[in-house]
């Protein structure tokens, strides 16, 4: 007897698989037959993020030891979107797909799709710190004095207002100020990311002034004058301004009120007087100044 040799119909259709699957499981028909191609275990496929489709071959063998190989495809759909970035570290957090990131790393977000195969997104976050800005202490100086201003820890700088200053793109110009002025200076690293920092120009104020002995104790700006000495000479700091005031303390002239008539008092019957109270006689040969500018000697 002759056994004619028929090879089994065997079929398998090819594959659209989704990256986000991760493993596809194949089913030829007739069921039971083997896979060959790479990544491939049993009738599972692993699913790799650098493999856009896989060449893969099905065989059965029948139960007359026949057997037929067909070849097939699986395509991966790569619905993945990678993105490097870099932000300064002034500007953290950094919002990205609902996610606030605050340290340098990897971070992945999947958007599901009903339709379609998922999408992976995949960020590459690097932070990229600020410089350690010094500056000079805050002056006081003289009207019309300069000084130099300094900054370090930058590549550039930007200083402002810069309308006093020899430049305001160098690390230590020239300052000559007309009046109390802060000084902002932005520096720059190479990658533009900056800090943030100031200096204070204080120009001293003069004041001069006379005070009469009898509004002793006089407070000015937290300075307590009691004493009735010549000439008061002391600095205080007002407004961010350095101020130095002299103050002269003198025996004044003595305002007196005169009543344009006599009644008399409540409940003696009797006229009222006026006079020079023994409290004023210290001060018995001074000019005394009535209102209305009459001079009483």
């Amino acid at each position: 007897m002759t056994v004619a040799d028929f090879e089994p119909t065997v079929t398998h259709a090819s594959v659209n698989a989704c990256l986000s699957d991760s493993v596809v499981v194949l089913q030829g028909y007739p069921a039971g037959g083997t896979y060959e191609g790479a990544a491939v275990t049993g009738n599972v496929l692993q699913l790799s993020s650098n493999i856009p489709e896989y060449q893969l071959s099905y065989t059965y063998v029948d139960d007359n030891g026949c057997s037929s190989t067909v070849p097939f495809l699986v395509s991966v759909s790569h619905n993945i979107y990678e993105m490097d970035t870099a932000v300064c570290s002034s500007d953290l957090p950094f919002q990205w797909r609902g996610q606030s990131i605050t340290t340098s790393g990897t971070y992945q977000s999947i958007q599901s799709l009903e339709t379609t195969c998922d999408s992976l997104y995949i960020l590459h976050f690097s932070v990229i710190q600020q410089p350690q800005l010094l500056v000079s202490e805050d002056f006081i100086v003289e009207q019309g004095e300069s000084l130099t201003l300094q900054a370090s820890g930058a590549v550039t700088y930007l200083w402002s207002p810069a309308g006093s200053l020899s430049s305001s793109s160098v690390a230590n110009p020239t300052a000559t100020p007309t009046q109390s002025t802060q000084y902002v200076v932005r520096g720059f690293n190479t990658e533009n990311c900056f800090s943030v920092d100031s200096v204070k120009v204080l120009i001293k104020q003069h004041v001069d002034t006379t005070i009469c002995d009898d509004d002793l104790p006089l407070v000015w700006y937290g300075c307590t004058f009691a004493d009735t000495v010549s000439v008061y000479s002391v600095t205080s700091l007002v407004d961010e301004c350095r101020m130095t005031a002299h103050f002269l303390v003198e025996g004044c002239d003595l305002q007196l009120v005169l009543p344009n008539a006599i009644t008399p008092s409540k409940g003696d019957g009797l006229n009222d007087g006026f006079g020079i109270p023994e409290t004023l006689q210290p001060f018995l040969g001074k000019p005394y100044v009535l209102k209305g500018g009459v001079t009483v000697l």
